[in-house]
């Protein structure tokens, strides 16, 4: 903005006003004299004065149009000039809105003269108020409180008076903070009239560039400093050679590692100049004559190598070197001290060497056992057997290699059919014989094809695993079986009628016994027939004791076939008399079990001429049953039946009688 200039023409002479004014003044006086004196004067004289008077006038006149004239004339010139300060002023407006800086003239008053357009872009909230004459105070007042200028906020009076002394001193350069992060510097200067020029340059993009590249140095110092922590913290020995193979680089870790070398006075040396040191110092070990060839070698195969070189020191480190050649040139170190586990490499292959001569003593000595013998690991997988053992399982043979699992050699073996036992029921035998492996405390007999038997015994080592001797007892088994068989049959026998066929009396009174304790336990009743042959005497007396005994054995039989369970049972109590015994019966099921049996007996159709009850054979049955009390005499209950028996045959036989109420 500029304020508008008022040019004004050149003003006439003083000295033509005067004339002027004197010609007229006479003129005008001269008619006046002429005209009072009238006729006093002679009528030549009164023509003189008014000629001169006219002569007077007309000079006056001349006089004026001479003024005009320069009026005229000087009006054109002022317009002229004003044209040409107008122009001007556009000139320099529009020179001042090309500036790329803000611009503004306040004179000596403090008040605004002009701005340009880039000046009321940097303070948009006052940029109405930027008007001639407008005062510079009250401008940066509004500012402050429109919030234009960050720094103002919250203490716009005290930031007035500060930016007004800095305004008022000759010459100042400061910077502002404007709203938006946007940053102002302000160059102010005294113009010769007292006036002041404003210069204010927008160095956002500079500030903002001075911040990053200040915060870059810090993340660069930062970059450095971990850097250095890293290389430092490297469990490694780390150098860095330039593209002419410099040392510029490296760590305290190569300095410990290298204490042959003077590491920290061999910055700026070459590679070759190193291992020259090096060779000096008789590392490593070269002889005098080799030493030139040795380094030409060296140097001709620097940073071609793909993996790392394994480099020996006298006082027994082992070095592992990687180099690594970088797209720049540069060469890249890494020496790792690999010593520790060179030694436990070398610990390593002596105790393999010693874990294999252990072994082969192991399979040596298995293999003189005459048992079949395998030892598995705390994994459970094969660790050795002898060819015993394989002799003992062919079918698992292709399986029988080391590292191989105890299971899967199992499963293999059953699909095979080594297991005989395992027919029918894979899945549950295999169970049972994993539970039996991982037990290992007790020894178990195994069949295999042939009738073949194993004893297999099994123990854990302290290691976790598990050896196992199996042992081939199949005579022993076989004779065991022989044995067994015997007794089965000396036992049956011992358990058996031997005329019936049924169970005998020690049979009963075992299983009585434990019914009884077992009914106890559960609280269950238990029934109790006692059959009795009708006049089986009389029988006997009639038709001999052949006849008797076979008359003994087919009521046996019809008995026997009125048991219905597996845990029911029929024998022959003593003579002519027999006993049901019924666990969990109740007294009603017991009277249907007894009716059966009259009817079985009946279905018999024996003819008994001597019986006075029937032209046929009849039985009479006490029924009885009852809770078991645990610790009381089973006795008890056959006591009851025999009440009962003795009921049915007072009352006619052929028929049952049921046990007194008192002892239900």
């Amino acid at each position: 903005m500029y304020c508008p200039m008022e040019f004004r023409g050149t003003r006439p002479h003083p000295s033509w006003l005067l004339l002027f004014l004197a010609l007229v003044l006479g003129a005008v006086a001269m008619l006046v004299l002429v005209l009072r004196m009238g006729t006093d004067l002679s009528q030549s004289q009164h023509d003189m004065a008014i000629g001169v008077a006219v002569l007077v006038l007309v000079l006056a006149a001349l006089v004026q149009w001479l003024l005009i004239r320069q009026l005229a004339h000087t009006h054109d010139r002022a317009l002229a000039a004003e044209s040409h300060a107008q122009r001007a002023q556009i000139q320099l407006h529009v020179a001042l809105d090309i500036l790329p800086d803000a611009i503004a003239l306040f004179d000596a008053k403090d008040k605004l003269v002009l701005c340009n357009n880039r000046y009321r872009q940097l303070y948009p909230m006052t940029a109405h108020l930027m008007v001639p004459g407008a005062r510079y105070e009250d401008l940066i007042r509004h500012s402050a409180r429109a919030g234009a200028v960050t720094e103002a906020v919250g203490r716009e009076e005290q930031w007035v008076q500060h930016r007004l002394a800095q305004h008022r001193k000759s010459n100042s350069v400061s910077l502002q903070e404007m709203f938006g992060d946007q940053w102002v510097r302000l160059s102010e200067r005294r113009t010769p009239d007292g006036g002041i020029v404003s210069l204010r340059t927008n160095v956002t993009d500079f500030i903002h560039n001075e911040r990053a590249l200040h915060a870059a140095r810090q993340q660069a110092q930062l970059a450095q400093q971990q850097l250095h922590e890293a290389l430092e913290a490297m469990p490694a020995g780390l150098e860095i050679y330039d593209e002419q193979d410099r040392l510029i680089v490296y760590n305290e870790h190569l300095a410990h590692m290298m204490p042959h070398l003077p590491v920290r006075e061999a910055l700026g040396k070459t590679y070759e100049q190193l291992v020259w040191m090096g060779l000096a110092q008789g590392i490593p070990s070269i002889e005098p004559e080799r030493q030139a060839e040795w380094v030409a070698e060296l140097l001709a195969q620097r940073g071609q190598h793909t993996q790392a070189q394994l480099r020996d020191y006298p006082n027994g480190r082992w070095i592992h070197l990687h180099e690594t050649r970088t797209a720049s040139g540069y060469l890249i170190g890494v020496r790792l001290d690999i010593t520790e586990l060179v030694r436990q490499r070398q610990e390593l292959d002596a105790s393999r060497a010693e874990a294999q001569m252990a072994r082969e003593l192991l399979e040596d000595a298995i293999e003189t056992l005459p048992e079949a013998f395998a030892l598995y690991d705390k994994d459970d997988r094969l660790v050795a057997c002898n060819s015993q053992f394989r002799k003992v399982y062919p079918l698992m043979t292709p399986l029988m290699r080391t590292g191989q699992s105890f299971e899967e050699m199992l499963r293999h073996g059953v699909q095979a059919g080594q297991f005989p036992e395992a027919q029918g029921q894979e899945d549950r035998w295999i169970a049972e014989r994993m539970h039996e492996h991982h037990a290992a405390g007790t020894a178990t007999l195994q069949q295999l094809p042939d009738q073949r038997w194993l004893r297999v015994h099994e123990r854990r080592t302290r290691s976790g695993g598990i050896a196992g001797v199996r042992t081939d007892v199949t005579e022993l088994v076989h004779k065991e079986q022989q044995l067994a068989a015997a007794n089965a049959q000396l036992a049956q026998l011992s358990t058996t009628d031997g005329l019936t066929g049924i169970g005998n009396r020690r049979h009963f009174d075992e299983r009585l016994s434990n019914e009884w304790n077992r009914g106890a336990r559960q609280q269950m009743p238990l029934a109790l027939l006692l059959v009795d042959i009708d006049h089986f005497k009389l029988y006997n007396d009639h038709y001999g004791h052949v006849a008797g005994d076979h008359c003994l054995r087919l009521v046996a039989q019809a008995l026997a076939g009125c048991v219905r369970r597996a845990d029911e049972m029929a024998a022959r109590y003593g003579g002519e008399e027999f006993v049901l015994l019924l666990p969990g019966t109740s007294l009603d099921a017991a009277r249907e079990v007894a009716q059966l049996c009259l009817d079985g007996i009946e279905a018999l159709a024996l003819p008994h001429a001597s019986s006075c009850t029937a032209s046929v054979l009849t039985i009479s049955i006490g029924v009885a049953s009852m809770v078991p009390v645990a610790g009381a005499d089973p006795s008890m209950l056959v006591a009851a039946a025999d009440a009962a028996l003795y009921r049915a045959k007072k009352e006619g036989r052929n028929q049952f009688g049921l046990q007194p109420e008192t002892a239900a």
